[in-house]
């Protein structure tokens, strides 16, 4: 018999749960704040670290999610995130070793691999821990450790990188996720799942009931457009504040890291919280929420990429990054809520799948493409004039979190999973 689920239990899932995709998205997005250094040793360009950063993590991060997830649905899930937290650790220190393009490519990849292990079964052990009326906000608190992964990725890349260079930066921010590893294995319990697991369908049977699931194509389509633009923003912005308005690792993170940390974890917070409200009295607004926020993103970053100075383009990424953050928590939500319980750590990995493949491997490679191609405008307007680009396909995601959000029922009317 396990034992019971308690509110302290959440508490320390949900705790373990959201440090654990914190320190995925330092070891993810650290390789962004010291681009220009690893670019500069291994002699690549824009083009080059796109397809290191994106595409190298996302091919084998989306592809290795599948069967991580299958396994999740009817496995230990806290074991199979344990096991993630280590390997995508050991091989972010392992980079520093590389001193060419391809080793690092290949370490690159393990880190895509073990950071697949994260995000499903989390999701899916979150959903049997949280009432079907709190997980809104369940998974918007989750999310945060994406923004404050961002702002230590941030602070440590920018400190770290200038004190002792990007290789040992690397170790310094990989090893101790072994530690985490454990700690998830021996304090996350197993809980109950609301489904017997005889009943698990096979691949082909999950992949026929979502493709008639009309909202679900929303929220994979329109996350991975979301993330299309967020991905390339994130991964080259200190990039383009170096270039374009003359600041240093160091003041890109003294500035712009703090801005997208407690912005991002605000905005991913608080899309969760008004999404659970306003959904109380019209279902439609779990997309809704993310169809407004996706929208606003757009506006906010016109506003820094036409700022005038360095410091009006830092006041304009305030609301980019609170409104970048805010459709995580209730799209991650909708998909839990419209799928049967058999399946959910299956449709949160082809979500990711999607959002992945679309998002992360091919924002920053087109991205590094189009600044390599505006490379005669100059480094910072070259790079410039691409990040205005690709931040606009937000446009396309807010339509299509709308158009998906008929599909959840007017109030009253809202036949999902719980």
């Amino acid at each position: 018999m396990p034992p019971p689920i308690t509110p302290r239990t959440r508490r320390v899932v949900l705790a373990l749960l959201t440090a654990a995709y914190t320190l995925s998205f330092i070891d993810r997005q650290i390789v962004a704040i010291l681009l220009d250094d690893i670019k500069a040793d291994i002699g690549a360009s824009d083009g080059d670290m796109g397809f290191l950063i994106g595409s190298t993590f996302a091919i084998f991060y989306t592809f290795a999610g599948i069967p991580i997830a299958r396994w999740a649905d009817v496995g230990s899930r806290r074991t199979i995130i344990a096991l993630g937290v280590a390997t995508w650790s050991v091989c972010t220190a392992l980079q520093a070793a590389a001193r060419t393009f391809v080793p690092l490519s290949l370490a690159r990849v393990g880190v895509g691999v073990g950071e697949a292990a994260l995000s499903p079964p989390a999701h899916s052990l979150l959903t049997d821990l949280y009432p079907p009326h709190r997980r809104n906000t369940a998974m918007a608190i989750y999310a945060t450790g994406i923004y404050l992964g961002i702002l230590l990725a941030y602070q440590l890349g920018g400190g770290l990188g200038d004190a002792v260079g990007w290789r040992m930066t690397l170790v310094w921010v990989g090893l101790p996720g072994v530690l985490l590893a454990v700690a998830i294995r021996l304090a996350v319990p197993e809980p109950p799942r609301t489904v017997d697991r005889a009943t698990h369908p096979s691949l082909a049977r999950a992949l026929k009931v979502l493709v008639r699931i009309r909202a679900f194509h929303a929220c994979a389509f329109g996350a991975a457009l979301a993330s299309f633009a967020g991905y390339s923003v994130s991964i080259f912005t200190p990039a383009w504040f170096q270039r374009a308005h003359d600041m240093t690792k160091g003041d890109v993170g003294a500035s712009i890291g703090w801005i997208v940390g407690f912005g991002g974890m605000f905005g991913a917070f608080a899309g969760g919280w008004l999404a659970d409200r306003l959904a109380r009295r019209d279902p439609r607004w779990h997309l809704r929420v993310p169809a407004v926020s996706a929208a606003l993103t757009v506006v906010a970053w016109w506003a820094v990429m036409a700022a005038p100075s360095r410091g009006l383009a830092i006041a304009c990424y305030v609301p980019y990054a609170i409104c970048t953050a805010a459709y995580l928590g209730p799209v991650f939500a909708t998909v839990q809520r419209i799928v049967a319980p058999s399946m959910r750590a299956t449709a949160a990995s082809l979500v990711l799948f999607v959002l992945n493949l679309i998002g992360l491997g091919l924002g920053p490679v087109v991205t590094g493409a189009l600044s390599d191609h505006y490379a005669h405008l100059g480094p910072g307007a070259g790079l410039g004039r691409s990040l205005a680009i690709v931040g606009s396909v937000g446009l396309l995601a807010s339509a299509l979190f709308w158009f998906g959000s008929r599909a959840l029922g007017a109030p009253g009317g809202n036949a999902t999973h719980a």
